[in-house]
This record gives structure tokens, sequence and C-alpha cells, in this order.
């Protein structure tokens, strides 16, 4: 709550430079325990997960009649490879959990770009006021 004002102050004082670094300092906050909540879900799940999939694979292996993915061939082990693909799904995936802290990355940089560009937006917007006030005085 402390640095949302501290960024609505700094915005109606006209520095834009510090409420841009307030904002920057939230989101990388924000990004940090994101990617540190991710670290944890996954390396919780990671066992679980593991020895369900080398299951799941040597099922599919089977299924298709071979012993190791290179006894396949062409289209065969193209085949295999989709079977698994779509019919493999994670616990993260089941529980509706995007896999990849790269992922959350991404959209929080999309998130901080687009939050910066809206701040910018708002300072020319309270710079033009201000200049329009003037004027008017």
């Amino acid at each position: 709550m402390a640095q949302l004002t501290d960024l609505l102050n700094n915005i109606r004082e006209g520095n834009y430079k510090d409420a841009n670094a307030t904002i920057f300092d939230a989101l990388y906050l924000k990004i940090e325990e994101s990617i540190e909540d991710k670290k944890e879900m996954s390396e919780a799940s990671h066992d679980k997960d593991g020895d369900e999939y080398q299951k799941f694979f040597q099922s599919a292996l089977k299924k298709f009649g071979a012993k190791s993915p290179s006894d396949l061939e062409g289209d065969k082990k193209k085949e295999f490879y989709n079977y698994v693909d779509k019919n493999w799904k994670s616990d993260k995936e089941k529980d509706g959990v995007e896999e990849g802290a790269e992922m959350d990355i991404a959209k929080e940089k999309e998130k901080m770009a687009s939050s910066q560009e809206k701040i910018r937006d708002l300072a020319i917007q309270m710079k033009k006021e201000k200049q329009r006030k003037r004027a008017e005085a």
C-alpha cells in the first residue's frame, strides 16, 4: 500500500522517474515471488511426475511395439512422439498450472512494459494539464 501511495505522490509531484522506479521495484518483487513459488511447486512434484512419466513412456513404447524410441523409424517415430505429447499430462498440467518460470518471466515483463507505458502516458497527460493550467492563470 505504501508503494501505491509513493507512486501517486511521485506522479502528482511530477517525479516520473521515481514513479517508474517504484513500479519497476514492485513488479520485480512480484516476479521473484512468482518464480520462487513455481520452483517450489516444481521441486515438490518433480519426483512423482518423473516416475509416472517413465511408466507412461514405457507403456507408449510397448503400444508401438518398441523397447526404445531408437527402435522406431521415420513416420512411426514421429507418430510415437505425437502420441506421447498429446496424451501425457503432468500434475501441473492437470491442475492448470503453467510449466516453466520462463513463461512467468515473459508475462511479468509484458505487464511491466505495459505499466511503464501507462505511467509515461499518465505523466504526459499530467504535464499537459499543468501547462494548460499555467496558461490559463
